[in-house]
């Protein structure tokens, strides 16, 4: 029980300022590696909102299949705290091309 209100505290908070620190250092990290990616990102005023349901959810709102939610819930539980954060970042590098083909 421990391990897991560690994991979630900063989802069960009154407010979501905590979640909100958290998806801002997703842009920062992406733009490590890709700057462009990062530019095309800070350009398009998406802001950080496109990856709310990522963190708040540990994914489970846009994946569909479980056994893949609960092999992340397992990493996310016994993980550090900004697992979904880097792989929220890692998610929109290796989708890069298809992201930054639309129109901002």
């Amino acid at each position: 029980a421990v391990v897991s209100t560690q994991s979630t505290g900063s989802h069960i908070k009154e407010n979501l300022e905590e979640t909100s620190k958290l998806m801002g250092y997703i842009v920062p990290l992406v733009s490590q590696k890709c700057p462009e990616l990062a530019d095309f990102i800070v350009n398009s005023d998406a802001g950080t909102m496109f990856s709310l349901s990522w963190i708040i959810t540990w994914f489970a709102y846009v994946i569909t299949d479980e056994a893949l939610i609960y092999r992340l819930y397992d990493a996310f539980i016994v993980s550090d705290a900004l697992l979904p954060v880097y792989l929220s970042a890692a998610i929109l590098l290796y989708r890069k091309t298809r992201i930054m083909s639309v129109e901002c």
